[in-house]
């Protein structure tokens, strides 16, 4: 399964403008507004893995389907920095979420048995990745808990901290990044934009409703479970890919050797999934 590309496809003119067109849409990176549903489609992916455990990588459909696959389009550098910020949900599987807490840094926990940080240290243009990043999370306020979640655990890896160490530009950002969020000086949302935020289908902080883990609990205590897979359709339509399924949300349990049988969990996303 191929990603498809958000935007206009590349043709061979584009690719021969040469170095300097392809260094002025790098330049680009910090405005490119399409690059903003890529970052909250991999997020949602990494939530739709809340709680779960490891998959081998023949079980995996997400892993299966994103397959390190460059993505192309107008700015090959930062699509590039797109694609290998999409395939971080491999490396961060050890990412979880209580749904019943905001999501804040402060609720995300990580089990570091768990996270594969060798393949963090693989991902390239780590330094490209942290000025998107930082960029998502000075422009757009609604998802300033969530960016605010993975800068905070990308900078506390020693390859990703090297990525700024000689960039005195990144690192005086990243410096008042982590300035605001020890202060938590972040500024509050306004009445408007609040209220726009709960509007938006694309906020991720009303993606589980409180009595998801409740039924979730509930299908666990059928049997023990080995694998446990939420997977959100919305996700589908924060941007135009084809690596998310059209069906219904669905857990799959693993009951101890028995084969593995999917339990469907009716009502446990909002009305509007």
């Amino acid at each position: 399964m191929v990603l498809k590309t958000v935007g206009p496809s590349v043709g061979s003119d584009d690719h021969s403008r040469g170095s300097s067109d392809d260094a002025h849409n790098v330049s680009k990176l910090s405005t490119l507004d399409e690059l903003t549903p890529l970052f909250l489609a991999w997020y949602s992916a990494e939530m739709a893995y809340m709680n779960a455990s490891p998959l081998s990588g023949s079980e995996d459909p997400f892993k299966a389907s994103i397959g390190m696959q460059p993505l192309t389009g107008s700015c090959g550098e930062a699509r590039r920095a797109a694609s290998h910020l999409l395939a971080m949900p491999c490396a961060l599987r050890g990412w979880t979420h209580d749904p019943r807490q905001s999501t804040s840094s402060s609720s995300m926990k990580f089990h570091d048995s768990r996270i594969d940080k060798s393949a963090l240290d693989k991902i390239e243009h780590k330094d490209r990745i942290l000025r998107f990043l930082l960029d998502v999370h000075a422009r757009k306020r609604p998802h300033r808990k969530r960016t605010e979640a993975l800068l905070s655990l990308l900078l506390e890896v020693d390859s990703w901290q090297k990525a700024f160490a000689e960039d005195q530009d990144l690192e005086a950002a990243i410096a008042q990044f982590r300035r605001a969020e020890e202060g938590n000086q972040a500024q509050e949302l306004t009445a408007e934009e609040e209220e726009e935020a709960q509007e938006d289908l694309r906020s991720l902080s009303t993606l589980w409703r409180d009595d998801v883990e409740e039924k979730l609990a509930a299908a666990a205590a059928r049997g023990s479970i080995g694998v446990l897979l939420v997977r959100v359709v919305a996700a589908y339509n924060l941007i135009n890919a084809d690596w998310f399924s059209l069906s219904d949300p669905y857990v799959k349990v693993k009951v101890g050797r028995q084969k593995q049988t999917t339990a469907v969990v009716d009502d446990c996303l909002e009305a509007w999934l």
